[in-house]
């Protein structure tokens, strides 16, 4: 499996600010096991979770339980069909936790309408490096992080996955490829993603997005 290219630098120094100790990551299967290991090297408590049905359909003690995380990843693994259904995407949206999202495909407005786009897409062999630009290269995630001539970074080898943006969002994008292609962005709690979604998440929201299910890199 090839290896995320700087991710995981910037992923740590993410959570060093915040105070989560017990962290939910949602994955259907193995392949996001190497963040999984991340994670707990960091000294976090990592549960894999994934709900036996619709998100919508379980019990309110699977929803105490999401709730009660001090921090909820969705995986780059999980199929975004699983997230397609409008009862599943309010319940996502309504857990209070902060949430970090990993997958493109479910970012769209057609899955938990985190942006007003529905072109998520492969791109399997190029660029063999992504670079993203740096919106804002004071922000405190980049603290540990050598940015190059023009406020870029290498961001992952091929093979990528990006969500295509040609229109606006109330999310913060702090790093992006090819202008249109958010890698990291921030949503406040109680605003509409983006005007006209009416969704909104109950807690921060972070989207970092990287892999390619295609070619199986996570």
């Amino acid at each position: 499996m090839k290896k995320i290219f700087t991710l995981f630098v910037l992923m740590a120094f993410a959570l060093m600010q915040l105070t989560a100790q017990e962290i939910i990551l949602v994955t259907d299967d193995d392949n996001d096991n190497e963040q999984v290991t991340f994670l707990e090297n960091q000294g976090f408590n990592v549960t894999k979770f994934y709900p036996d049905d619709n998100l919508s359909t379980v019990g309110q003690d699977t929803i105490d339980l999401l709730n009660a995380a001090d921090l909820i990843i969705i995986g780059r693994s999980p199929g975004s069909s699983d997230f397609r259904d409008s009862a599943d995407r309010v319940t996502w949206n309504a857990l209070t936790p902060p949430l970090i999202l990993n997958a493109q495909y479910i970012a769209r407005s057609s899955r938990l309408n985190w942006f007003n786009s529905t072109a998520a897409y492969h791109a399997n062999e190029w660029p063999p490096l992504a670079h993203g630009v740096i919106s804002d290269p004071a922000d405190t995630i980049f603290t540990n992080v050598t940015l190059m001539a023009g406020d870029s970074m290498g961001w992952c080898y091929a093979a990528h996955d990006f969500i295509d943006l040609d229109s606006a969002t109330n999310g913060t994008i702090l790093a992006a490829y090819a202008d249109t292609n958010p890698l990291i962005a921030r949503f406040a709690a109680d605003v509409e993603f983006y005007d006209g979604s009416v969704d909104m998440p109950a807690g921060p929201r972070t989207y970092f997005g990287f892999g390619n299910d295609k070619l199986g890199v996570n």
